[in-house]
């Protein structure tokens, strides 16, 4: 879906129409007019104020980004039918240019312009209908829209665009003269079969005195019949309803031979939003919004867009001219590098041979190498570790008897970089026993460390208190103490005297028999020992 808003400015009034198209369905959503009263403001103030009133009008109804089909009046543009020499289309653009510069006042520096090509007869000259606005009015325009917040999209003469609305209507029905009465002013078009050849403007009086207007009838009447073509006006029709137009149907019914009838512009248009319940006021003063409406919803181009003029046609396109002389060059290319691979193919072979033989090679070397990795890693790992059971035997060993020292708890924890830490927690009866254990622990591969040493007074034999850490280094299995007949020889003193105990047999660190704690779990020196 999309949104449509077409806009009109004229003196103090604007009027606009909103529309949605839905697969080439247009539904008029809004339509409305807002004005200001003359006043002492100057001319600026007045369209500011104009385009302020606008902007609230459009509130909510805006399309994105807020762009419009802006209509301007016939009085605004200089249109006129230039005579050209015979030429192909393509040399329009220049020779009405040309032409356009020495027939059309407006033209001057920054003047935009346009036409229409009319009907062309074989062999003789081509007629446009050229149309041109001053640049004080663009940017006139482009002020107005810009303070509305609306950003114009296409740049249209409103006359124009109401005589194509009646073509998509009333297609192929002679000569026509359609008649769109505003406030102040009024459009006289003449339409002959699918063009527009004259379109005249004319100011009204504020008397409503229809006079003036039926004179401007009868003397475009006049001109048709003479100075084109086209031949006489068959038909006149007004746009708007019969009520609206009630007294300048009548008197022209009067004084003309030529049928007058009425053009509703809103026929043939699905009604919306805030015109649900039926089209506004004054339906014919909408009839040019709804042929931009009309046109823009169906493609169709319009025949004057100042902002999209007709232009020369582009230079000629070289593209295929690239395209072929890029081909030859591809197909030579190729040609060269099929040779150069035919001449070379035993080679090419060989060195795909050899490439592959590379490729099995080094992945027979990546896998040596890797697990020549882990192998190493292993190693290493295994210079640094150590051998617990070994570690534990020895230290029963070296420990002081069960009645100078018991341990609480044993930790054993291996280092990172190889070897290990023991740390103890215990009790002992005096602290010369510390010193004397540190002593005999301490060798190349031991380094012992007590941090706490207290007196605890709760317990009555073994009175202070220890924490000591002994840091192990890694070596071989055979460099442990063995001494399995200096162990015998202490068994059997404790057989032969069972109330001395031998100094260093691990099995007499034994915890107190009123111990609460389950011998199953008991470690060196009677204690919880864990690694």
């Amino acid at each position: 879906m999309s949104q449509l808003l077409a806009v009109q400015w004229k003196h103090r009034q604007a009027r606009y129409i909103v529309a949605t198209v839905v697969r080439g369905r247009v539904t008029i959503t809004s339509a409305g007019m807002v004005t200001v009263s003359p006043a002492d403001e100057d001319q600026a103030d007045t369209q500011s104020e104009l385009a302020q009133q606008l902007r609230a009008a459009l509130e909510g109804k805006r399309p994105p980004r807020g762009r419009a089909i802006v209509g301007v009046s016939r009085a605004a543009v200089d249109l006129r039918e230039l005579t050209l020499p015979p030429c192909p289309d393509e040399d329009l653009p220049e020779l009405v240019q040309h032409q356009a510069s020495r027939q059309l006042t407006a033209m001057g520096e920054g003047a935009l312009l346009d036409f229409v090509p009319l009907e062309e007869k074989s062999g003789e000259s081509r007629l446009v209908l050229a149309t041109a606005i001053v640049p004080d009015h663009v940017e006139q325009i482009n002020q107005l829209c810009s303070h509305a917040g609306i950003v114009p999209q296409r740049l249209l003469v409103r006359s124009l665009a109401a005589g194509s609305l009646f073509l998509s209507r009333h297609a192929d029905d002679g000569v026509s003269l359609v008649i769109d009465v505003e406030c102040d002013e009024a459009d006289l078009t003449v339409i002959s079969g699918q063009e527009v050849r004259v379109s005249r403007c004319m100011r009204l009086p504020t008397d409503d005195d229809p006079v003036p207007l039926l004179a401007e009838i009868r003397r475009t009447l006049v001109s048709v019949a003479n100075q084109t073509n086209c031949g006489e006006v068959q038909r006149i029709s007004i746009c708007g309803t019969e009520d609206d137009h009630d007294d300048l149907v009548a008197r022209l019914r009067d004084v003309l031979d030529v049928p007058v009838k009425t053009f509703d512009p809103f026929e043939g248009f699905t009604l919306g939003g805030d015109l649900s319940d039926g089209p506004p006021e004054h339906r014919g003063q909408y009839t040019a919004l709804l042929g931009m409406i009309a046109d823009e919803a169906n493609n169709h181009r319009h025949a004057i867009d100042f902002l999209h003029p007709r232009r020369p046609p582009l230079p000629p396109n070289r593209r295929n001219t690239l395209i072929a002389a890029a081909t030859v060059m591809a197909a030579a290319a190729l040609w060269f590098g099929w040779f150069t691979w035919s001449s070379f193919s035993e080679l090419n072979d060989d060195i795909d041979r050899l490439t592959r033989r590379t490729k099995r090679q080094a992945k027979v070397v990546k896998e040596i190498r890797n697990t020549e990795a882990a192998v190493a890693a292993i190693e290493q790992w295994k210079q640094g570790d150590v051998d617990w059971l070994d570690e534990l035997r020895e230290l029963s060993a070296k420990f002081p008897p069960a009645r100078d020292a018991m341990l609480a708890r044993l930790t054993l924890s291996r280092a990172p970089a190889g070897g290990g830490t023991i740390e103890m927690q215990g009790q002992v009866r005096d602290p010369a026993i510390i010193e004397r254990m540190e002593t005999n622990l301490r060798d190349a591969y031991h380094e012992v460390r007590s941090r706490r040493v207290q007196e605890n007074d709760q317990e009555r034999a073994l009175t202070w208190q220890f924490e000591s850490s002994i840091s192990v280094a890694a070596r071989d299995k055979e460099s442990y103490l063995t001494a399995p007949n200096s162990l015998e020889k202490q068994s059997s003193r404790a057989k032969a005297d069972p109330t001395v105990g031998p100094k260093n047999t691990p099995s007499e660190h034994r915890l107190p028999k009123d111990s609460s704690q389950p011998s199953s779990k008991r470690g060196v020196g009677g204690q919880e020992a864990r690694r």
